[in-house]
């Protein structure tokens, strides 16, 4: 009797241990890909996409598993606050769609306080991250300069800035750090004031729930010649590593329920 309650705690013990660790994945994962989408689609020359054709294609090849897409276009510039004369921020500047951004992704429910992403990216205006407000002492409604290099270069070896000044909507907190310190969002209309000859360079696809990424993702090569990959590609080993533990957990769990 005694070996069998030892038995059944030690099973149980381990059973807790495994479910714990697989909340933990979900969350980690919830958490990394708060700041992706499911699948992610770019060109090999980071030449401009065509989203329009590529979404009609998408929503009518691809209409039983795909949800919903995204346009993004991304760029770096250096963030200050106005009245600071630090320089040291660097940004990556991503353009959204706040109309299908928020469907596809789960970036809307990282921000503080509480908004839509229409309000939060509203023309002029930014979201950025919680760690990079902190730094540069923002609140919201605060203005912030963006400097960013000129089109029009001297021959002399020097870089020429120009700057904007956008205003900022509300804040996002991910929860991971190099996207608290380092990112900022806004909508293509004022992505356009600062960039104007920007194209799409990246989408962003929600796939429905049960969906066999791969699958989907060598079609999606195969239809469109881009270079097409999921979230999980972007942490190899960090989502290996949460694998090979639950397995781990599992074998153990097994050997014990065995003996």
């Amino acid at each position: 009797t005694l070996c069998f309650l030892s038995i059944a705690l030690g099973t149980f013990s381990l059973t807790l241990v495994a479910a714990i660790m697989n909340g933990f994945e979900k969350i980690t994962h919830k958490k990394l890909q708060g700041i992706h989408t499911d699948i992610i689609m770019k060109s090999y020359n980071k030449a401009p996409l065509a989203y329009e054709k590529i979404k009609q294609i998408i929503e009518h090849e691809f209409s039983d598993t795909v949800i919903s897409i995204t346009p993004m276009t991304t760029r770096q510039a250096i963030v200050q606050n106005q009245h600071s004369n630090d320089f040291s921020h660097v940004v990556m500047i991503q353009a959204i769609d706040p109309k299908t951004d928020g469907s596809t992704r789960t970036l809307i429910d990282t921000i503080v306080p509480p908004t839509s992403l229409i309000q939060g990216c509203k023309h002029n205006s930014a979201l950025i991250g919680s760690t990079l407000a902190e730094s540069l002492n923002l609140e919201q409604g605060d203005t912030i300069t963006l400097l960013y290099p000129s089109e029009q270069q001297t021959k002399n070896y020097k870089v020429n800035f120009d700057h904007e000044e956008l205003t900022v909507g509300a804040f996002f907190k991910t929860g991971i750090v190099d996207f608290d310190a380092t990112g900022l969002f806004c909508s293509y209309t004022t992505f356009k004031t600062i960039f104007p000859d920007s194209g799409i360079d990246e989408i962003g696809i929600k796939v429905k729930p049960g969906t066999h990424n791969k699958t989907i993702i060598d079609s999606l090569k195969n239809r469109f010649n881009l270079d097409v990959f999921s979230w999980h590609d972007l942490y190899p080993a960090l989502i290996s590593a949460l694998i090979l533990e639950k397995y781990a957990m599992l074998a153990i769990l097994a050997l014990i329920t065995l003996v």
